[in-house]
């Protein structure tokens, strides 16, 4: 509470704010704020530090870190590396040779290697046989930091060339760590080896990967910013399947990809792709029913395809990326065009018909205009014609003939 409800108090009031939530362990306190679509995230991130800058915390607490989520910084694919190699052979593999490959794919941006033990070489001094030779700890830490060595140190230039210079003067194996020489006493050398331990071991490890209850070692792939998330998804697997087969692939190896955003946007395209063709086909048959007319139910259909294409023609105009939402909704204002279309043409026809029946009925001249005027009416209003269909009085059925037209007449 000493650090919970301050942040709460003070970031509560940032504009553009739609939820709170905190999440306080011992030792630390985790505030959730989550924006509007709408929200300028620079402005509300310079608002949430001003605030954060009035607050008070107490002596022994740490300033508080602003941590900006972006959905777009999750990686596309998880992918466990697994085997009969140990586990630090295991992350050597993934690290100089599978990460290095998938990094030159086009649209991945990066790819981070977790799990497993990654190898370092361990010193550990003998205090007192330092002290025996009048040496500290800083002098042979420092002797270590100089003789590996890997940096830029300049160019020369010849004519017209240009010659970049490196000192490259890097460990290779732990002899060479153990052979430096720390010091020169009375024309003795001392090694590293005389006043340390040197040998191979693994950092500490803080992250573990699992893969069907075994430890593995996990690759994390990032893709650019404007990449394409399932092009970018398939080429990598791709390569992995191709570097699967290749004669210098370590054997016994594995690769399997636990995680894969490409999947769910590919399902979502299908479905909402069969669920368009699965309308399509109910919209026909449903129009067939009520129609019973096959040449004005295959123009339907013939135009559903049409619309279809119209419909992306716009999306493209307008700058309108595919995406769930869009495909979402575009079997939808199809689905309202068929239905549109489909109703005007029956009322349509059901006019007509009227209009023919009529016809057929009437014997004074009368009744042939009004007819013809509620046929214009009609035609005009159609969503009124079916309504004046059932609204027939027996009064303007009056002149018909006595014959099974008036009885038609009356029914309506």
């Amino acid at each position: 509470a000493l650090l919970t409800r301050p942040v709460e108090e003070a970031v509560g009031v940032v504009g553009g704010l739609n939820r709170i939530s905190s999440i306080s362990r011992p030792g630390q306190s985790e505030v959730v704020l989550e924006f509007n679509w709408d929200t300028d995230m620079d402005i509300a991130g310079v608002d949430v530090r001003e605030k954060l800058d009035l607050i008070e915390f107490p002596q022994d607490s740490e300033r508080p870190v602003i941590l900006r989520f972006d959905p777009a910084n999750d990686p596309i694919l998880r992918i466990q590396v697994h085997g009969g190699l140990t586990l630090a052979r295991l992350r050597d593999v993934a690290d100089r040779e599978f990460s290095k490959r998938l990094e030159s794919v086009e649209g991945v941006a990066a790819v981070k290697v977790v799990g497993g033990r990654e190898e370092q070489i361990r010193v550990e001094i003998d205090e007192r046989r330092v002290a025996e030779l009048g040496l500290s700890i800083t002098q042979v830490t420092d002797i270590l930091r100089q003789e590996n060595l890997n940096q830029a140190s300049g160019s020369l230039y010849d004519l017209d060339m240009n010659y970049m210079v490196r000192m490259v003067n890097e460990f290779r194996v732990v002899d060479d760590v153990r052979g430096i020489v720390v010091a020169d006493k009375a024309g003795r050398k001392i090694l590293l080896r005389d006043v340390a331990r040197v040998w191979r071991g693994s950092k500490e490890r803080e992250i573990i990967a699992r893969y069907n209850g075994s430890e593995s070692v996990e690759m994390a792939v990032y893709k650019e910013g404007d990449a394409n998330t399932v092009t970018v998804s398939r080429a990598v697997m791709d390569l992995l399947e191709r570097m699967s087969k290749e004669p210098t692939f370590p054997q016994g190896v594995q690769t399997a990809a636990v995680f894969d955003q490409s999947r769910f946007i590919t399902q979502s395209v299908d479905n909402v792709l069969a669920a368009a063709l699965v309308g399509g086909l109910l919209a026909t048959l449903v129009l067939f029913v009520f129609l019973r007319d096959g040449r004005s139910t295959a123009i339907i259909a013939a135009s559903i395809p049409i619309a279809v294409m119209a419909t992306f023609a716009a999306m493209y105009q307008s700058g309108i990326t595919l995406n769930i939402m869009s495909l979402g909704g575009s079997p939808w204002a199809s689905e309202c065009w068929w239905t549109t279309r489909s109703w005007c043409l029956r009322q349509c026809i059901g006019t007509a018909s009227q209009a023919s029946r009529w016809r057929r009925s009437s014997t004074t001249a009368p009744r042939k205009s009004q007819c013809r005027s509620r046929l214009r009416r009609s035609r005009q209003w159609p969503f009124f014609s079916r309504l004046s269909s059932w609204r027939a009085s027996p009064a303007s059925c009056s002149a018909t003939k006595r014959s099974p037209s008036r009885s038609r007449c009356w029914r309506r």
